[in-house]
């Protein structure tokens, strides 16, 4: 399995603070590729199912199962935001400064 480039960390700091002290070890918190995915816009709430069914190989619910069809969107959603994140971090990378 071939690694993902997450971009490190989103926000790195050198120490955090614990009720005022400074811990020992650095905090890095989210990455760059959760945050890229986090802010994507997403799919549009108009996008087929068929669209739709490109990021999310599980079968299709039941149509009259409303939660399952959420969730069965929701995954699909989710993996275009990350592919999306994913290219931005390649492309950043290709970017000069």
């Amino acid at each position: 399995m071939t690694k993902i480039n997450t971009g490190g960390p989103a926000f790195p700091s050198d120490c955090i603070f614990e009720n005022g002290v400074v811990a020992k070890k650095p905090f890095e918190g989210m990455t760059l590729r959760d945050y890229a995915a986090i802010h994507d816009a997403g799919m549009d709430v108009d996008a087929s199912d068929i669209f739709a069914a490109a990021f999310n190989p599980d079968p299709k619910p039941d149509k009259d199962d409303w939660l399952a069809w959420a969730k069965w969107f929701a995954k699909a959603d989710a993996r275009l935001r990350y592919i999306r994140a994913d290219a931005m971090i390649a492309a950043s990378a290709e970017v000069e400064p």
